[in-house]
């Protein structure tokens, strides 16, 4: 995957919008017409056939707003960037986990809002993408804003990043041991442990054990 910016847009910006909530898309519509240079070319709903739209209208940006549903939303979003690899697409989401949004971004999301995000922050996003450039709404919980902002400069997944005894400590939390069996196990004392289970979280995003379980399970860390 390529981090690198796409070029900024000369003209008047042609947006798509995919939605599954009338109500929804009409606000969004309203706020978005508000904004300069920019030409609301069409709307669809979120589906299966929504790719083949998107790269029939020939949208300069995509705004998707997704929420729980019945298609798998990463794979979706790969789907349209797929087809057209050039378009950027800017996602208003109600899942503002690390693990979801970093697949988000590795999937070529450049821009990401939630359902706190202001109207301000729906113009600024629109106009960062614009200029080729990231965007991450501030409403993010500080830890998955580092841990997005980390991927996207180093290209890699926070599991990708862990040491090597980083990643053998979270294999054998996810396996239940506690902090005195892994110690033993290691020939680490206590504290090491712990202050490696501190690092594990602080890198992943995750803020208890259970998550770290959580995240091992879903990563392949350890087979269930």
């Amino acid at each position: 995957m390529k981090l690198s910016e796409t070029p900024a847009f000369t003209q008047e910006t042609k947006i798509l919008l995919v939605n599954h909530r009338t109500l929804v898309s009409a606000g969004l519509r309203c706020l978005l017409e508000k904004i300069a240079d920019l030409e609301i070319i069409g709307e669809t709903t979120l589906g299966p056939k929504t790719p083949n739209v998107v790269a029939a209208k020939k949208p300069d940006l995509v705004l998707i707003h997704l929420s729980v549903s019945a298609y798998d939303e990463v794979a979706l979003a790969k789907r349209i960037l797929d087809r057209i690899p050039a378009v950027p697409v800017i996602i208003l989401t109600i899942n503002t986990s690390a693990e979801y949004l970093l697949q988000m971004l590795h999937s070529g999301v450049r821009g990401v809002l939630c359902q706190r995000s202001t109207s301000s922050e729906l113009e600024l996003a629109v106009m960062t993408v614009k200029k080729g450039q990231f965007f991450l709404t501030p409403a993010l919980p500080k830890e998955v804003e580092d841990a997005c902002r980390a991927f996207l400069k180093q290209g890699k997944f926070p599991l990708e990043q862990l040491t090597t005894r980083q990643t053998t400590i979270l294999k054998l939390i996810a396996e239940g041991r506690n902090t005195k069996e892994i110690a033993d196990k290691l020939k680490l004392s206590a504290k090491t442990v712990e202050f490696h289970r501190a690092r594990l979280m602080e890198r992943l995003a995750i803020r208890d054990v259970p998550g770290l379980v959580r995240y091992a399970i879903r990563a392949g860390v350890i087979q269930v």
